[in-house]
This record gives structure tokens, C-alpha cells and sequence, in this order.
């Protein structure tokens, strides 16, 4: 993704990592499905740093 939006034309855009949330859950009730939230936890704070570290390395600025 980084390498991507690195390689855009233009100024190139501040990328925002957005935290994890759970508000499809009530869609999958609804649907009947079973939501688990276990397979889809957030990232650890580790896992972010390194998501930042890498954009970073492309010379584009991250909020988050």
C-alpha cells in the first residue's frame, strides 16, 4: 500500500490509521451469521508501529 501511494502523481497525501472497531457485529447478528471477534481483533500496538514505520519509509506522513 505504502509503495502504491508513493508512486501517485501529486502531493502525496497524509495517511490516518484508523483504529479497529467492532460495528459490524450488529450487522452479522442481524444477518444471521456469527460474528467472532476473536478472528478479527485489532492490531497490537506493535503491529501499528510497524504499519507507520513502513509508510514512513516511503516518506509519507502518517497520523495515528
Amino acid at each position: 500500500m505504502a509503495k502504491f501511494i508513493a508512486a501517485l502523481p501529486g502531493k502525496t497525501p497524509l495517511v490516518s490509521i484508523l483504529p479497529y472497531h467492532n460495528i459490524a457485529a450488529h450487522k452479522y447478528n442481524k444477518l444471521g451469521s456469527i460474528y467472532n471477534e476473536f478472528e478479527m481483533a485489532g492490531p497490537t500496538d506493535q503491529e501499528i508501529e510497524f504499519a507507520i514505520s513502513i509508510f514512513k519509509a516511503f516518506n509519507i506522513e502518517v497520523e495515528g
